[in-house]
């Protein structure tokens, strides 16, 4: 996993080790904690991120996709 997020932010631009912006994740519906626990863990600990926000991917889905009349009910 490491390796990916390297790829990710040397593609990214963020060379100097450090991202200074907040991370949105998603997830599929069943992830297990232990797996979202790791990611977090690499996030703050390597790469000195400030906040991490996961979301169930289906559910960006279904939001996105609401007639705008319907999203706040």
């Amino acid at each position: 996993m490491e390796h990916v997020c390297d790829y990710i932010f040397e593609k990214l631009e963020f060379t100097d080790g450090a991202v200074n912006h907040p991370i949105m994740t998603t997830e599929p519906v069943a992830n297990i904690a232990f797996c979202r626990e790791n990611l977090y863990e690499l996030l703050f600990e390597c790469y000195g991120v400030s906040k991490v926000m996961t979301g169930i991917d289906a559910m960006f889905s279904l939001y996105k996709n609401q007639p705008e009349e319907r999203r706040y009910e």
